[in-house]
């Protein structure tokens, strides 16, 4: 929630890339593939301090049929209320929460020591079918942030 009132504090880039491999497994395409890739550096609007590098990583098969998710501008709601238009149905989402060493990029937009944990989270975003029509990988320094979700447990318990 705290989140919400962060913007982009450097000009988002969209551009064509092989996304990590581990990414690349997850949305099936050969390692080297490339896929559309929209970044954004995310923060304080008023401080314009580097809060989490947010990135998504849009399969092509997903892009061949909906170009505007590889525009800089994608109209109200984003590429997740274009993708839903699309689909006309509503996406299925998965978060997992990882944690990993700063990359050198990161290391510019923080002054981090190397061995710095990062928290990674990957937000996976399937069509009704299954088809991964995004993974969002959000990256924050693991000492400055703390996750936290409540639990739901059964209305009786089971024995």
């Amino acid at each position: 929630m705290a989140a919400q009132s962060w913007v982009a504090v450097r000009e988002p880039q969209v551009r064509t890339a092989p996304p990590p491999a581990d990414l690349a497994m997850l949305l099936g395409i050969a390692p080297g593939q490339p896929v559309v890739i929209r970044d954004r550096v995310m923060g304080d609007p008023d401080t314009r301090e580097v809060h989490h590098v947010s990135v998504s990583y849009l399969p092509p098969w997903l892009v061949d049929e909906l170009p505007v998710i590889a525009e800089a501008e994608t109209g109200p709601g984003g590429i997740y209320d274009r993708i839903e238009e699309h689909l006309q149905a509503l996406l299925d989402m998965e978060e997992r929460i990882g944690t990993r060493q700063p990359s050198a990029r990161e290391r510019e937009l923080w002054p981090l020591p190397p061995s710095t944990p990062m928290l990674r989270l990957k937000r996976i975003a399937r069509s009704p079918d299954g088809r991964i029509c995004e993974i969002n990988e959000t990256v924050l320094p693991g000492h400055r942030f703390e996750i936290g979700y409540p639990l739901e447990r059964a209305d009786t318990p089971h024995r």
